[in-house]
């Protein structure tokens, strides 16, 4: 199994003189060493636990508390206040979600693990859970994809919508990601299809007004492809009727609504995916 990508590339990180910032780092380098040290004899659960931590956010914090356990509470971390504690956390943040967008050079998987490992340590150590809320009221913990979390999501369907143009992003990054490889068997991919679909499966009727949707819209889409009314057959006569009767109440077809949706999440994730390329050049330029 190949973990990681090549070649390395060398970054320089900027020095940041948050104090005790330089205690967590060197505290998580020791730890993601030691975790780096198990990989040329691990089994094939372990690698693969390794390789799905480089795309998934989810199977890293697991990876973590997995090979780290207790050692992520320090005593002395435990005695930072909480401001100092709260910029060492950003900061690493803000590094593990850079890391996580670059080649995954075994080099930058390294700096994304020892941020990870600060980002626990900090939180385990100061009690700082993850618990900020995530898409309208799941708190960001609990969005392990389930059926729990998707129901309570269907309560609130702008929620539910945020939720799905989320896994739309990851996919898009994930493609862009992997685009020379065979990528589409990966469980990393698998995982990201079975939760778009889970997520989908809670979608309502959409209301009439939505961008996209609109009664003439609903009809071409209805009489698309249709023949001369004289060659059309019982059946199919039955299905445009009963369409354009549940049309009339407000009841626009799920295939329409589908096709709307899929259209308005993808051109919000290459807007979002325009928007990051942006950033990204601005920093660089600076």
């Amino acid at each position: 199994m190949s973990l990681f990508d090549t070649p390395e590339v060398a970054i320089t990180e900027s020095k940041r003189g948050v104090p005790g910032a330089q205690l967590v780092k060197q505290i998580a380098m020791g730890m993601a060493s030691q975790i780096m040290a198990k990989i040329p004899q691990g089994d094939d659960e372990f690698l693969s636990k390794v390789k799905a931590s480089q795309t998934s956010t989810a199977a890293l914090d697991e990876l973590v508390k997995q090979e780290c356990g207790d050692a992520l509470n320090n005593e002395q971390v435990a005695t930072f206040d909480h401001e100092e504690a709260q910029k060492i956390l950003k900061s690493n943040q803000s590094n593990r979600s850079r890391r996580k967008n670059m080649a995954m050079t075994q080099a930058n998987y390294v700096e994304l693990l020892t941020a990870a490992i600060a980002e626990w340590i900090v939180r385990t150590s100061c009690d700082m859970q993850k618990s900020a809320m995530a898409f309208g009221g799941v708190a960001r913990q609990a969005m392990e994809i389930n059926e729990d979390t998707v129901a309570e999501l269907a309560k609130d369907q702008e929620a539910l919508g945020r939720a799905i143009r989320n896994i739309q992003s990851k996919k898009s990054t994930y493609k862009a990601k992997h685009a020379d490889e065979d990528y589409e068997q990966d469980e990393a991919w698998q995982q990201l299809l079975a939760q778009e679909t889970m997520l989908k499966a809670a979608r309502v009727t959409v209301p009439a007004g939505r961008r996209g949707v609109s009664i003439k819209k609903a009809l071409q889409f209805i009489f698309d492809g249709v023949g001369e009314t004289d060659s059309l057959g019982k059946d199919e006569s039955h299905q445009i009727i009963e369409a354009c009767r549940n049309l009339s109440k407000g009841v626009y077809p799920q295939e329409f609504m589908d096709l709307v949706t899929d259209r308005n999440l993808q051109a919000a994730a290459e807007q979002a995916s325009e928007v990051n390329d942006d950033v990204y050049s601005e920093a660089a330029a600076e």
